[in-house]
């Protein structure tokens, strides 16, 4: 089950069976989801998956989730207005902090949630070194990841591979948790709607050179009813995926 790290006082976190436990450290961004959403889309949808799975009892493992790190690498984006980056030096030494300090207080092991696809690499790659580093066990877990798109498939009209930013999918799922942040109506006609591939520089693109809107899927074909099926198949795949740590 999930539990609220802040709620409690040292005592309590003192009496944690921390053999037995997980810290989980949630991670988002700020950045441009094109003109019809907030830059806070990211960080809205961590946001309401962790609301609908603290208390689940779907969740087996024992796991004490910390306020959310509401920033992350977001250079793709810089482009537009609105838009925050961290620097990997800096996010890497936040992270690294924060290993330290549950470290010293016997945490054994560590749960890292992100919700945006430009921080992927940067975590998955870093968490062997933060393993040597602090002696922690580190899992790092996409709330949209390979799993997660092989159940979206069936609910999106747009191949999961094309919904890259601000599409179908995260349109949907923010109309369903916040419908009042969306705006269709900013939508303008060809706005992310032909999206055959990243450009050739495959791991240097910026967003503005796929589309001038600032979205890369199909941001259109979003609906509420969309976003009720994608939002559970997103808490589904969260859920999987820390139960899997006990297997």
């Amino acid at each position: 089950m999930i539990h609220p790290y802040r709620d409690l006082s040292w005592k309590a976190h003192n009496a944690i069976p921390k053999d037995n436990a997980y810290a989980l450290l949630p991670i988002s961004s700020i950045e441009q989801h094109g003109p019809h959403m907030p830059v806070g889309t990211d960080d809205f949808i961590l946001e309401y998956v962790l609301r609908r799975l603290t208390g689940d009892p779907a969740v087996q493992p024992e796991i004490y989730a910390l306020p959310v790190i509401h920033y992350g690498l977001s250079p793709e984006h810089m482009d537009f207005p609105g838009t925050i980056t961290l620097s990997s030096q800096t996010l890497s030494a936040m992270i690294g902090d924060i290993l330290s300090s549950l470290r010293q207080h016997g945490w054994q092991r560590m749960v890292l949630l992100n919700s945006h696809g430009g921080n992927k690499p940067f975590l998955h790659g870093l968490a062997q070194e933060w393993r040597r580093r602090f002696g922690l066990t580190v899992y790092v877990m996409d709330t949209c990841n390979s799993l997660y798109d092989r159940y979206a498939a069936g609910v999106m009209e747009t191949p999961p591979a094309l919904e890259v930013h601000a599409g179908e999918d995260e349109t949907s799922q923010l109309l369903c948790a916040y419908p009042d942040t969306v705006h269709m109506e900013e939508l303008e006609a060809g706005f992310g709607k032909s999206v055959g591939h990243l450009p050739g520089q495959k791991d240097s693109w910026f967003t503005a050179e796929v589309d001038p809107s600032g979205i890369i899927g199909a941001a259109h074909l979003a609906t509420r009813e969309k976003g009720e099926e994608l939002t559970s198949l997103v808490c589904r795949s969260v859920v999987e995926q820390l139960n899997a740590m006990e297997a």
